[in-house]
């Protein structure tokens, strides 16, 4: 048994295993199966067919009840004792007429039964029936994890408008008040510096503002990009200026190495800047103070073709196993915490590698923890 997916439309195409000591029933239903473009697999024993369903879970199970060693009892009971195997459906084909035997099939966990001889009309109907069940259950099984996935995302959505927005906005708000006061004192020293946090508050409320409305646009396709040849190392040390005084005042050191070789890419030089600077700012947000952040520019030789590569290596926390799939979703919430109470939407990275890889650039990482991260932007030299 292969995949159980057209490689044209990704359409299900269910895995079919009949177990039958007696070969021409197995060629019968093999021929049978064929017809309806199933992927049949065929096994001569329970013995035989456990160590096959193990190494490839079937869809469905077409079982004897008659076979000697292990008959179809002794095997479903097997089928069923096992977490990974135990929501298979099984039909029994049986000779047997008497009522009692078709009750028994049915505790053991069957779905159904045919009886043998059986006709091709009979085999095929009840088949057909049980795929289709099978079919409905996967297409819910799908709508129910897209709803989750929607959930999760209005769950992180609400989390940033209670807590994310509402923290700075009212900074905003007390500082606004604090003026209003200190305005009827005419007291204009004090008035300034309550200027620069208002300020600060202000644009944070507006980056993550920002950050919702890129990410929408980034996944609804509504994003132009100006797409020319730049220099990478230009973009780059943009960047790195760019955070050199908040590195000092955190007490984090900026280590900046250049190649001495053009590289010019093809990209958008705004669109190139901002993902240099959400891998920065992470960086500096998960540094502790009298740490370095290191960030390398260097050409590469990457599968027989040139391609530069920005890298940006901090001392943080590094992440958690648990955490490196979640890496480049929105909204995630990864174990490793700002050093300095800075605020995080979990946007960033979902940002960064949307517009990376629209690009046409790749972004990779590296983690370990407690010793730090290393992000990897790398794109084709022109």
């Amino acid at each position: 048994m292969t995949n159980t997916t057209s490689p044209n439309n990704n359409t299900f195409v269910p895995k079919v295993i009949v177990i039958d000591d007696n070969d021409q029933n197995l060629e019968i239903a093999r021929t049978y199966l064929n017809s309806l473009k199933y992927i049949v697999s065929i096994a001569s024993s329970g013995r035989k067919a456990l160590s096959m369903i193990e190494s490839d879970k079937p869809d469905l199970i077409i079982l004897d009840i008659m076979m000697p060693v292990m008959d179809g009892f002794e095997f479903c009971s097997i089928i069923k004792s096992k977490k990974t195997t135990k929501d298979i459906p099984i039909i029994f084909l049986t000779a047997l007429s008497e009522t009692r035997d078709i009750v028994k099939a049915f505790n053991y966990g069957a779905v159904d039964y045919i009886t043998k001889p059986f006709t091709r009309e009979e085999f095929i109907l009840r088949v057909k029936n049980h795929i289709n069940i099978i079919t409905q259950t996967r297409i819910i099984k799908e709508q129910n994890q897209k709803l989750n996935f929607l959930n999760q995302e209005k769950d992180g959505l609400l989390q940033i408008t209670i807590h994310d927005l509402k923290n700075p906005l009212q900074t905003v708000l007390g500082y606004s008040d604090l003026i209003i006061r200190k305005l009827f004192k005419s007291d204009e020293y004090d008035l300034l510096k309550f200027l620069n946090p208002l300020r600060q508050s202000t644009l944070q409320a507006i980056n993550i503002i920002q950050d919702l409305l890129e990410v929408n646009r980034l996944e609804e396709g509504n994003y132009i990009l100006d797409i020319s040849k730049i220099d990478f190392r230009d973009v780059l040390m943009r960047a790195v200026d760019s955070f050199t005084q908040k590195a000092s005042e955190k007490q984090i050191s900026i280590i900046y190495n250049e190649t001495d070789e053009e590289c010019f890419v093809e990209a958008d030089g705004v669109k190139l800047e901002r993902v240099f600077d959400n891998l920065i700012s992470n960086a500096l947000k998960f540094s502790p103070s009298y740490t370095k952040i290191t960030i390398n520019c260097k050409i590469i030789q990457a599968t027989n073709r040139p391609a530069v590569i920005a890298e940006i290596i901090d001392e943080g926390p590094g992440f958690k196993d648990e955490d490196i799939p979640m890496m480049f979703k929105k909204f995630a919430k990864l174990s490793a915490k700002p050093t300095g109470e800075e605020s995080t939407t979990g946007l960033g990275l979902s940002i960064v590698k949307k517009l990376t890889e629209a690009m046409s650039g790749k972004i990779s990482f590296e983690t370990i923890q407690g010793k730090g991260t290393k992000f990897t932007v790398e794109f084709d030299l022109v």
